[in-house]
């Protein structure tokens, strides 16, 4: 004879004795992501307040996804047990089918069959946005080496129009040794040879 099995919830998340700061973080702000945690996961409402300067938009982003982050993965766990839970009772009921209750016995096997169904979907889609943001992670990493690179080409391309520029002062340098002209005359053409070859650059 087939029972149904009551649903089981998961126990409450404990606050992580650490959590992803960008550096050691100060015990007032430990303390502030710990009250946020336990806030998330209760699902209460929180009033929180602290001195200026002691970091609580970075705490408050920090203790947030350390909550995020404990609650999905639990939530996978916990929809992977009751899969299991699901299939050992179709096991159950499949060698109860000589039950003399035949049609209890059909339903509660097709309600488990559905429960199971919704299940794997549910898995399958965390599983799939896992992999999203693996490849959001992969392609931000992709993008950001491709700044860098192209920063150092930019920079190179400066450094080079640079030396052109100064080649080209050189030049006038000598011609104007060579030909005698005067001072100020010499020094506006230079200024002007400037001006002309950095709008160029540009």
């Amino acid at each position: 004879m087939s029972t149904r099995e009551a649903p089981t919830l998961s126990p409450p998340l404990a606050s992580p004795p650490s959590f992803p700061f960008p550096f050691p973080a100060y015990s007032i702000q430990k303390d502030f992501m710990s009250a946020l945690f336990r806030c998330l996961e209760d699902s209460s409402l929180g009033i929180f307040e602290s001195p200026t300067g002691t970091g609580k938009s970075l705490s408050v982003i920090c203790g947030a996804l350390a909550w995020f982050h404990a609650h999905e993965d639990n939530r996978r766990k916990s929809i992977a047990r009751r899969i299991e839970r699901s299939r050992i009772a179709a096991e159950v009921d499949n060698d109860g089918d000589g039950d003399d209750d035949w049609f209890a016995a059909a339903v509660e096997k097709n309600k488990r069959q559905e429960e199971l169904k919704r299940l794997k979907v549910e898995l399958a889609d965390l599983e799939e946005k896992d992999r999203r943001m693996e490849e959001l992670r992969r392609r931000r990493k992709t993008v950001r080496m491709d700044k860098v690179q192209r920063s150092a080409q930019e920079f190179d391309e400066l450094f080079k129009e640079m030396d052109e520029v100064r080649r080209a002062v050189r030049r006038e340098l000598d011609a104007a040794a060579g030909e005698g002209k005067s001072g100020d005359r010499f020094d506006e053409q230079v200024r002007t040879r400037i001006e002309v070859l950095g709008t160029a650059s540009l």
